[in-house]
């Protein structure tokens, strides 16, 4: 492991939580706008697993946040509201 896998990992379960948070939606409605598992939805929320890059893209256009966002390449979401 990186040293900053850790944090990409932490950013993205982060997003996620907010994101479902905000829109109201459960692990398994989450899961269906990303096109994934219920499984594979809960491993990203928790942090335990990385999106693949299909899934990384549309989860960047879901949080509304650019995939460098994500992946801790920028510091902040291009708007702070969304994340």
């Amino acid at each position: 492991m990186k040293m900053n896998d850790w944090k990409v990992q932490l950013r993205i379960s982060g997003a996620i939580s907010r994101w479902m948070i905000k829109k109201g939606l459960t692990t398994s409605e989450a899961a269906k706008k990303i096109g994934i598992c219920c499984k594979k939805m809960s491993y990203l929320e928790r942090g335990l697993a990385y999106p693949s890059l299909a899934e990384l893209i549309v989860l960047a256009n879901e949080l509304e946040v650019t995939t460098d966002y994500l992946l801790c390449r920028e510091k902040r979401p291009p708007s702070c509201e969304n994340v």
